[in-house]
């Protein structure tokens, strides 16, 4: 699983890399797809599960939008492409995590489920076999 969250990393940071090389994207635009995604990534949980990722994107982003008040455009650029990269991170690590919790709660309800169905099982036996006792009592 960790394996594919990596490899969704390294094509979206492939993806942007190129997208930088065949279009200029204008800066603002890269910072307002990190800022659509680090909330993205709090709605997915981030801020519990991955909230050194989502802080590392804030504080990209802060930094893009100064380097972009400073006329920085190309720093502007780079920092918030790093930021909309650490941001999908978060939201992928969080998305992640909660999967696991899932799982694991199902796993332990399907278990609960077949300690009582065992139960069940030995209660039928038991039964049956005090039936059989009862019958041939009987005859």
């Amino acid at each position: 699983m960790l394996r594919g969250i990596a490899l969704t990393i390294v094509s979206i940071a492939l993806a942007i890399s190129l997208q930088s090389c065949a279009a200029k994207v204008p800066a603002s635009a890269v910072i307002s797809e990190a800022r659509i995604e680090i909330s993205l990534a709090r709605r997915a949980g981030a801020e519990e599960l991955a909230p050194g990722e989502l802080d590392e994107a804030r504080d990209l982003i802060s930094q893009a939008e100064s380097a972009l008040a400073d006329g920085e455009v190309e720093k502007a650029t780079h920092l918030a492409e790093m930021a909309l990269l650490k941001a999908r991170y978060a939201r992928l690590k969080a998305s992640y995590k909660r999967a696991r919790e899932e799982l694991e709660r199902e796993r332990a309800e399907l278990e609960a489920l077949r300690a009582e169905l065992g139960a069940v099982r030995k209660a039928r036996e038991e039964a049956e076999a005090e039936l059989k006792r009862i019958e041939e009592g009987e005859e």
